[in-house]
Formats: C-alpha cells, sequence, structure tokens
C-alpha cells in the first residue's frame, strides 16, 4: 500500500531547513517528504527580511492549500498527511477548518502546535504586549493569541476537523505555546516528547521525531522502553560510546551512555543519569588490559541493572543480568585478543543476555547478537588502524549496530 506523502509545517521564524533531520527519517519509512517555506513577510524590526512563518496567518494558510495542491499534483497521491512544528499547526487547523483542508488530509501531527493559540505566558492576554510583539518579531503574534479573534473564530463550531485523525506531541519544557493543555486535540492522543525537550528545537529531538514517525505509520505513540525503544536512535548512541570508550574520552562516553539508558530503556531523569554513571564506571574499571576489575564491572552493572528492574517493569535478576552483561564483554575480549578465535561463543553469549533481559526464544534474539559481534569486528579493526573518526569503519560499525537494534526491536516487541 501506498504511503501519504508528508507536508511538513514549520513554526515561526522556521524554515524547511527547520525539517533536516525529520526528512530523511520519512524517507527511509517509504514515504516523500515535502518541507513548506512560507510566511516570509510581515517582519517585525528585530526579524530579518527571509525569515519564515512570520506573515499574516490567513495568508499562511493559503499558501499551506496552495502547496498540498502541489504535493498532491507531484505525487498523484488522494491525500496527504501534515506535520505541523508551534504556529504551523495553528496554521493547519485553518486550512483544515477553514479552506476544505480535511477533503485533502488524512493524518496531522503537531510538534508543540499552537492549535488553540497561546498565552505566551500570559503576555498575550495584554493588548500591549501583542501590539509590540507584532511591531517587534512578527504580523501574526496577535493572531496567535488564545483571545485572538482569529483562534475564537477557528474554533466556534468546535475543535477538530471532519475526518482527520490527529495526534500530538508536546515537549517537557515549553515557554512559547502556553498552557500546554492548550496544544492538546480533545479526543485524541497526546504524549510529552522525552528526554530534556523543549519547544523551539522539538524539529531536532531524536525522541519527538520517532514519536512523529510512529503517529504517521499508526496513530499510536510509545513512550521509549525496553520493548518500544528506537532501534536507530540506540544504535547511534552505542557507536559513540564505543568510539568513545577505545579513545579513553571519559566525557563523551557518559553523554552517549545517558543517551543509550534514556531510548533503551525509558527510565526518568534522575535513574536515566545514574543509570548512565553505573555504566561508565563499570567500563572504567573493565578497560585497562590486562588488569582490569571484573568484578567491579559485575558490581557496577548490577546496580544498574537494579534500576532498569525497578522501573522498566522486566523481570530479572540483576546480578545474573550482571554476570551475563560481564561476561560477552570477557569473551569479546578474548576474541578481540586473538584468545577466542571463533565469534561462535560470543554470539551465544549474547544471545543467552538477550534472552534472559527481555524473557525473549533465543532463536528471536540470534540475528541481533550476529548483527552486534560484526559491529564488535569492525570496531576492533578500527581500533587496530588507530581510532580515527573519519575511518570509514567507524560507519561500517554503525551499520551493523543499527542492523542489531532494529532486528532486537522486532524481537522483543510485545
Amino acid at each position: 500500500m501506498t504511503k501519504n506523502p508528508v507536508v511538513l509545517v514549520h513554526g515561526a521564524g522556521g524554515s524547511s531547513g527547520s525539517w533536516k533531520k525529520l526528512v530523511p527519517l520519512l524517507e527511509a519509512s517509504g514515504r516523500r517528504a515535502f518541507a513548506l517555506d512560507y510566511g516570509r513577510y510581515g517582519h517585525g524590526r528585530l526579524v530579518g527580511r527571509g525569515v519564515g512563518g512570520v506573515g499574516d496567518a490567513y495568508r499562511c494558510a493559503d499558501e499551506l492549500a496552495a502547496y498540498v495542491d502541489y504535493v498532491l499534483k507531484e505525487t498523484g497521491a488522494a491525500k496527504v498527511d501534515l506535520v505541523g512544528h508551534s504556529f504551523g499547526g495553528l496554521v493547519a487547523q485553518y486550512y483544515l477548518k477553514r479552506l476544505g483542508g480535511n477533503a485533502k488530509v488524512d493524518r496531522v501531527v503537531g510538534l508543540g502546535p499552537t492549535f488553540h493559540g497561546t498565552t505566551f505566558n500570559g503576555l498575550l492576554r495584554v493588548p500591549l504586549f501583542r501590539e509590540l510583539g507584532a511591531r517587534a518579531f512578527a504580523e501574526n503574534i496577535p493572531q496567535q493569541a488564545a483571545s485572538s479573534s482569529f483562534v475564537q473564530e477557528l474554533y466556534c463550531d468546535g475543535d477538530a476537523a471532519p475526518g482527520v485523525t490527529y495526534s500530538v506531541i508536546s515537549p517537557r519544557i515549553d515557554l512559547f505555546t502556553t498552557p500546554v493543555r492548550s496544544q492538546r486535540m480533545p479526543g485524541s492522543p497526546w504524549v510529552r516528547a522525552p528526554g530534556l525537550s523543549e519547544h523551539a528545537s522539538m524539529t531536532f529531538h531524536t525522541g519527538a521525531l520517532r514519536l512523529v514517525r510512529e503517529a504517521l505509520e499508526t496513530g499510536v505513540m510509545t513512550k521509549p522502553g525496553p520493548r518500544s525503544f528506537d532501534p536507530d536512535a540506540v544504535g547511534n548512541a552505542e557507536t559513540d560510546a564505543w568510539a568513545a570508550y577505545y579513545r579513553r574520552e571519559w566525557r563523551p562516553f557518559l553523554s552517549a551512555a545517558i543517551a543509550m539508558v534514556r531510548e533503551g530503556f525509558g527510565m526518568g531523569r534522575v535513574r536515566t543519569l545514574q543509570g548512565a554513571y553505573l555504566v561508565l564506571r563499570a567500563n572504567q574499571v573493565w578497560a585497562p588490559y590486562p588488569d582490569n576489575d571484573p568484578d567491579a564491572a559485575r558490581s557496577f552493572m548490577r546496580r544498574f541493572y537494579s534500576l532498569v528492574a525497578a522501573d522498566s517493569g522486566l523481570d530479572l535478576d540483576p546480578a545474573h543480568a550482571a554476570r551475563l552483561e560481564v561476561e560477552w564483554w570477557r569473551l569479546h575480549r578474548e576474541h578481540q585478543y586473538g584468545v577466542l578465535g571463533e565469534d561462535g561463543p560470543l554470539v551465544e553469549s549474547l544471545v543467552d543476555l538477550y534472552s534472559y533481559v527481555y524473557a525473549a526464544k533465543p532463536d528471536d534474539v540470534r540475528e541481533a547478537a550476529r548483527q552486534r559481534v560484526l559491529a564488535m569486528e569492525h570496531s576492533d579493526a578500527w581500533v587496530k588502524a588507530g581510532c580515527d573518526l573519519a575511518d570509514p569503519l567507524l560507519q561500517q560499525e554503525r551499520d551493523a549496530l543499527l542492523a542489531s537494534y532494529r532486528a532486537l526491536r522486532v524481537a522483543v516487541a510485545t
């Protein structure tokens, strides 16, 4: 079945470049993505010429309508899906409800959308500040106010456009579209983006973009967790972690470990930081060769898996999981230094770890284990070649880790 093309509508102050991280993700999932540039007029005195999304809201909606028609003609599709960030959500709503756009749109995903306007932390309740906002920043600032005639007229006959499926993703921190509850569309899925997400950078936030992709595919958005992680986010983070490990760059390693724990297990902020620190310490005591400290590594990993068990719902014994974890580290080191010739025992050690932690059938996780061992072989070759970040071997390692986590995600999903 052919998937709808996706029209991307940036927010005030944005441009088509705001979507440079999302476009390849959509294309990788088999979708054509079209990023609209609009509203490049109505600039305030403090905003440079050429900045988008600052013009009159009615005219912006007309531009979106024309662009959707262009995309439909270009692709031959019957309908498009829309993704709107911030003010782009409000523009999309006017197009859907007042310009007949609901007949041409299937799904809408809002990223911190100004669906119902904003108080901008109370400032836009004051007429003087609305006027100053228009003069200094954007012609449409008064129209974005929750109390504006534009917003009131838009919703005089209800919230959602008929026949359209909505999904809303809000950031953890939002000082622009306030109150956050105004971003919701009644009766539609709503989630907070994971991690330290904030309004202005939503279009570059890995966790938020994963949710966008899920919403477009199924309308269901799952928070990161041990059975619902984003395999690409985890795979990229682990590649960065291994590169930092072998270069003995512990601060970048900690940053990558935070991403691995956050994306891989979906733990809360405090436990994510605790878990990442424990992973760092385990790797630090394991790193020296040959005089490392396996007992200390197991102790740190036991404490890590205790956090995982407490937060993720996985039914596991932290001590046993830590033993399995460090055992595959041991076998990898023997393989790395030529003590262990074949990679079969290394694959089986990972199968044991994955099948225990995720309560999965061994055969279901074997491909994930095989790809991860392949990634480590590329990593070992990269280390022998001098740990150059520009070495193509590092990309080969990354590709294998992405394949590994994609296979694992399929195997452990419930």
